[in-house]
């Protein structure tokens, strides 16, 4: 599994998209200010710009590694665009959208299902490849955390709008 260059790619695209909005968002930041619309700091800005292109840039080393398929680089470049065009010009108008969705239990609720997917998923890898053990332990004790997480999110939905 982590021999893939799937699994790579999706690791590394965590980064690149967190590393691409900072910089969006500080772009953003920049083009409003100068149209007078918004008051920003130029310095939190220029601190985004920094951090975002180390930490959304970095990983671009090792998508230059030539054992990896040629796919991979413009792969990584597309996440990055994406997060970066995404965040950078649509950012505040999507926010809107999701702001009914920005919600403690919202989010408990998909992390939890974000947890127990990852953790059955772990689970069958480890069993398939003869740890029975380690696949097992994997597989329930994500399974548990991540329904008593997202349970724990639907309860709190139900009170807030039930």
């Amino acid at each position: 599994m982590l021999d893939s260059p799937v699994f790579l790619l999706a690791f590394l695209s965590i980064f690149h998209a967190i590393g691409a909005a900072a910089i969006g968002n500080a772009v953003r930041g920049w083009w409003q200010m100068i149209r007078g619309q918004e008051n920003i700091s130029l310095i939190q800005s220029v601190f985004f710009v920094i951090w975002g292109g180390i930490f959304g840039c970095v990983p671009f080393g090792l998508g230059a590694d030539p054992t990896l398929p040629n796919w991979f680089l413009p792969a990584e470049l597309l996440v990055w665009v994406v997060a970066f065009v995404g965040i950078g010009i649509f950012g505040k108008t999507v926010l809107q959208y999701l702001k009914p969705l920005a919600n403690i239990h919202v989010f408990l609720m998909a992390f939890g299902g974000i947890f127990l997917a990852s953790g059955l998923l772990a689970g069958w890898s480890a069993f398939s490849q003869g740890e029975i053990w380690l696949g097992l332990v994997l597989g329930v004790v994500f399974a548990i955390i991540g329904i008593g997480m997202f349970a724990l999110g639907l309860s709190g939905l139900f009170k807030e709008y039930g």
